[in-house]
């Protein structure tokens, strides 16, 4: 074989590993770019009160992953808001989110347990929750953190905030923006 063909074969290999690695990734970029439209579809229909549509868009993209549908959705389960309220799919949708680092559903969670609604109530996991949406930067959570402080030990707050911050995760990922 010519040495000429054989550089063209070898970058004719090499040409069409790069377009089909090329195709890969714009098929995955073309998938998320239509999840993020869905999402954006599903939080306008949430705003604008259409709980039905919202429902419709979000769940898909809850299904998949995505933080933001999983907290709002929760929201949707445990206020009745387009579906009959189940506060305990509503925690487990806020437990999705917030083990994402999703700083609002952490605060969620942290609600649902500092009251008991669909989980049982616990103050531990509700410090442990706030430390964590406080470090993600939702102000908001320190001012119940400190509340809840006032009725723990101190041996308590000190587990909570070892357990909270022992290891990195994706729950104290900074995700504060929506």
């Amino acid at each position: 074989m010519p040495v000429k063909a054989l550089l063209f074969t070898r970058h004719a290999g090499l040409v069409l590993a790069l377009m089909l690695f090329m195709a890969a990734n714009s098929g995955a970029h073309a998938a998320e770019a239509a999840s993020d439209a869905d999402l954006a579809r599903g939080v306008e229909a949430f705003e604008a009160r259409d709980y039905a549509s919202a429902l419709r868009w979000l769940e898909p993209v809850a299904q998949d992953g995505e933080a933001q549908a999983q907290f709002i959705l929760g929201f949707m389960h445990q206020n009745g808001r387009g579906v009959p309220v189940d506060a305990e799919k509503g925690a487990g949708l806020f437990r999705q989110s917030a083990e994402q680092g999703y700083a609002y559903a952490q605060f969620a969670l942290a609600s649902s347990y500092r009251f008991g609604i669909g989980v049982e109530q616990d103050l531990l996991d509700a410090h442990h929750w706030l430390l964590l949406a406080e470090h993600n930067g939702y102000d908001p959570a320190r001012q119940i953190r400190m509340v809840i402080e006032a009725q723990l030990k101190p041996d308590q707050i000190a587990r909570s905030r070892e357990a909270a911050f022992a290891e990195p995760s994706a729950e104290t990922a900074d995700t504060a923006d929506p």
